[in-house]
């Protein structure tokens, strides 16, 4: 039950930057997205239009991202570095 408690015995939170960095990092689902549009268009649920705009879409997540999420994490320890 220790490692289940909240309080001052449990681990602490990660800060405002590692979460981001975390959420940034793991956002980028390209293939959840190609086979949900995939999916949506064989069976007619979806039009090809809005399918390849939401797989762009992704595509740009994937490269937006990951490079912002470090950079982020970077920015957020200087400023706590030189508060």
């Amino acid at each position: 039950m220790g490692a289940f408690t909240r309080g001052s015995a449990a681990q602490p939170r990660p800060s405002f930057g590692p979460r981001w960095t975390l959420a940034l990092l793991g956002s980028a689902a390209l293939p959840m997205v190609v086979v949900i549009t995939t999916i949506g268009t064989e069976v007619g649920a979806m039009p090809p239009s809005t399918a390849s705009a939401l797989v762009g879409a992704a595509m740009i997540s994937v490269l937006v991202f990951p490079t912002l999420g470090p950079r982020l994490s970077r920015s957020a320890s200087v400023a706590k570095s030189t508060a």
